[in-house]
């Protein structure tokens, strides 16, 4: 199904420096001062007219694609695929840090945030699921378009997704999520190999049965 295609993930630019401390939600504003990063970062992708381009849904990352498309000197219809949105922090969107710990569920999603999710909003598992659709639906415009190469601004959390489900890793740790993450305006360049099911998961990815233990510092702290 993904046999020839190169997904190019990029984190979306930093988000200004006035905002801080808090975990990001939807309209969290980007900071686009830095021409020679994007300048830097559009060098290394493919051109609009040979790639699909989208963008999650979140402004940040809409923004930031338009940026980068602007460098490359083409026109591109950009895909918005709320598929790739950062991980839905529901209630705890745009609250300083220090405010989470008002929520009873702070604690049990610090701990173990695989199985548990913040108030009306989700879980690691089930932003592995949003992904894989995504990535589905991206490979199959690809293939209606004749193109090899698609490019998805997105977020550090979505990028650490895809590279799950590029490599299998089960049983699912929160751990792998904090690995090698994305600094902003990274390029990952990712193969898959494995068909997902048509749920959008795959049945590789599933959660750890065993208890985790406690962790110093909620998930949510780091982005």
């Amino acid at each position: 199904m993904y046999e020839g295609l190169c997904f190019h993930f990029v984190r979306h630019a930093p988000i200004q420096p006035w905002v801080k401390d808090r975990a990001y939600g939807a309209r969290a504003p980007v900071d686009l001062s830095d021409a020679q990063a994007l300048a830097k970062t559009a060098i290394s992708l493919p051109t609009p007219d040979t790639a699909l381009w989208a963008a999650s849904g979140y402004i940040r990352a809409i923004e930031t694609a338009h940026a980068l498309l602007e460098n490359k000197a083409g026109m591109a219809s950009l895909h918005i695929l709320p598929e790739f949105n950062e991980q839905c922090w529901g209630d705890f969107a745009d609250r300083r840090h220090e405010s989470l710990a008002e929520f009873p569920e702070t604690q049990a999603y610090a701990i173990d945030p695989i199985n548990t999710k913040p108030p009306a909003g989700e879980n690691i598992h089930e932003l592995l699921q949003r992904v894989a659709r995504g990535i589905n639906i991206m490979t199959q415009r690809a293939r209606e378009k004749n193109t090899a190469d698609i490019v998805i601004v997105s977020h550090q959390w979505v990028i650490a997704a895809a590279e799950v489900l590029r490599d299998g890793v089960c049983p699912l740790k929160p751990s792998r999520f904090e690995e090698n993450p994305a600094a902003p305006l990274d390029i990952r360049r990712i193969r898959f190999s494995v068909p997902f099911e048509k749920n959008g998961g795959s049945s590789r990815f599933k959660p750890s049965s065993k208890p985790l233990q406690k962790r110093g510092e909620p998930a949510f702290v780091r982005f």
